[in-house]
């Protein structure tokens, strides 16, 4: 196109077109109103429903994404295009993606299943490999459980969501929902303790001892974030978890409310430390020293020249930096 030549326009009906003056500026804009694109997608509406329909449906060859063997069962619900794959594939192509939401096919419809049922094991400290020291001895679970958390019973509870009671086992809160985990630690000599092994897979135990439930950091961020920008509480929080995990039987998914209060804080300390560049080789910092630098704030030898500071006014710029 020619320099020189006028630039090419859209004709677009009036009614779908908005007007919006700036006042003193003499500036109009036209802006296209959100019922045109309404009116664009309404023809394709039946569409959009058959797709959604077709997705709850057995599709018409049942085999495997990776390997092509039929009768392939499961189908990843978090993974594009959700594709069915046998067992095996399933737990290889999960490896490092323990936290998806599977479905298994019961010869009437897809049912909610997880990873752990399908037989997948999160193996600890060999870059998700298995630990070639074999099972080691492990901290006491019995004389370490919770005594906050008060479960609904076994016999109450879904088969997706009733893991076994044993050690390995461990409730994991994601972005999307809560999770059960088998977990194997690495025992190899001079192996980490198990909760500084989850915090190394980005996983924050809920204790130091015989962890048996974790926050992934991606969790923990998006609470701040949600808590922050949009007045989220830790309640209804975690309840979005549980409605997300189980929307017929929300009341049947653990209840940790009380713990994602309490790592919450712990996790806005461990950030600010690391923010503020504090180590464990350096003391713990004073009253004030963990807050964030603020650049408007008058900063002698940074943001204002040495000459330019009046001595007699000394106070004035102590009170600004101790109240940044």
């Amino acid at each position: 196109m020619d320099d020189a030549s006028p630039p090419r326009t859209l004709r677009i009906p009036k009614s779908q077109v908005c007007i919006i003056k700036h006042p003193g500026a003499g500036n109009v804009c036209l802006t296209v109103l959100q019922n045109s694109y309404l009116e664009e997608w309404l023809p394709y509406k039946s569409r959009y429903l058959s797709v959604l329909l077709d997705m709850k449906a057995l599709p018409n060859v049942m085999a495997c994404f990776v390997c092509k063997a039929e009768g392939a069962p499961y189908r990843c619900m978090d993974c594009v295009h959700h594709p069915l794959s046998c067992k095996t594939c399933c737990i290889k192509q999960h490896k490092f993606r323990p936290f998806h939401w599977v479905q298994k096919w019961n010869e009437r419809f897809f049912e909610d299943f997880t990873l752990w049922l399908v037989g997948l094991v999160l193996h600890l400290g060999h870059t998700r490999a298995p630990c070639l020291a074999g099972e080691g001895s492990w901290e006491d679970a019995a004389s370490h459980v919770d005594e906050e958390w008060e479960d609904i019973e076994a016999s109450q509870q879904l088969a997706h969501l009733n893991p076994l009671n044993d050690r390995n086992y461990l409730t994991v809160v994601d972005t999307g929902s809560v999770h059960f985990c088998n977990v194997e630690y690495c025992n190899c000599p001079g192996s980490e303790d198990s909760h500084l092994q989850l915090t190394m897979a980005s996983l924050f135990p809920t204790t130091t001892k015989a962890p048996r439930m974790a926050f992934t950091f991606q969790v923990l961020d998006d609470f701040i974030r949600d808590n922050v920008a949009c007045g989220t509480s830790a309640m209804n929080y975690y309840s979005k978890f549980q409605r997300v995990t189980s929307s017929a039987f929300p009341h049947l998914v653990p209840n940790r409310y009380r713990e994602l209060l309490r790592v919450s804080r712990m996790w806005r300390l461990l950030k600010l430390l690391k923010w503020q560049g504090f180590h464990q080789q350096l003391p713990d910092p004073w009253a004030s020293e963990l807050v964030l630098f603020c650049p408007a704030c008058a900063q002698p030898g940074i943001n204002v020249l040495d000459q330019d500071i009046n001595l007699s006014e000394s106070i004035f710029y102590s009170l600004l930096q101790r109240h940044c």
